[in-house]
Order: structure tokens, then sequence, then C-alpha cells
């Protein structure tokens, strides 16, 4: 029974490390995604404005 329990348990690190990598690269990718996305969408609201002012 000790090999299991220590398989089981080397698993559940090896797989516990490996989703804490991963969620930390997609959290610190993310943000600068996000920021970007944020950014494009404030530059077209304010073109808009532009455009709908000069329309005017």
């Amino acid at each position: 029974m000790g090999f299991w329990a220590d398989f089981w348990t080397l698993n559940f690190i090896i797989a516990g490390s490996a989703f804490a990598g991963i969620a930390a690269i997609v959290a610190f990718r993310g943000v600068a995604d996000l920021r970007n996305m944020l950014a494009d969408l404030k530059h077209a609201q304010t073109v808009r404005a532009a455009a709908k002012r000069s329309a005017q």
C-alpha cells in the first residue's frame, strides 16, 4: 500500500504544480491582454464620439 500512496501523492503534487504554473502564466498574460483590449475599446469610443460630433 505504501507504493500506491506515494504514487498518488507524487501525481497530486505534479498535477497541482502544473495547474498553479499554468494559472499564473494565464493570469499575468491575461492582464496585459485585458489592458490592450480596454485601451482599444476606449480608442474606438473616442473615434466614434469624434465622428458623431463632426456629423452634426
